[in-house]
């Protein structure tokens, strides 16, 4: 049976689960996917993440929603992510009605 890894939070499963028991993610089948690499996702999602909200603390919507984007690509069930996105879209949208 293939190794699985959270793409989310790293842990490890040697069996059949399909999502991951410490943060609720789908699992991947990660034979050739390091630990490193996984490490390397985690980080830039975050960094991705915390910098769309100092933009959007700013009041840089379009950097926010960009930055936010990205995670997205990274992490598509991102619940948190899209909000955020949702929010800044309709805070933009309130602005050129004025």
């Amino acid at each position: 049976m293939a190794k699985r890894v959270c793409p989310r939070c790293g842990t490890e499963f040697a069996d059949s689960s399909r999502f991951c028991n410490q943060c609720g993610a789908k699992l991947v089948d990660a034979p050739e996917i390091s630990i490193k690499a996984t490490q390397r996702t985690i980080s830039s999602s975050m960094i991705n993440y915390r910098l769309g909200l100092v933009y959007y603390k700013k009041g840089k919507l379009d950097d926010a929603i960009a930055a936010w984007e990205k995670v997205l690509k990274m992490e598509p069930d991102n619940i948190e992510v899209r909000q955020s996105i949702e929010k800044a879209r309709r805070e933009k949208e309130e602005l050129t009605k004025e």
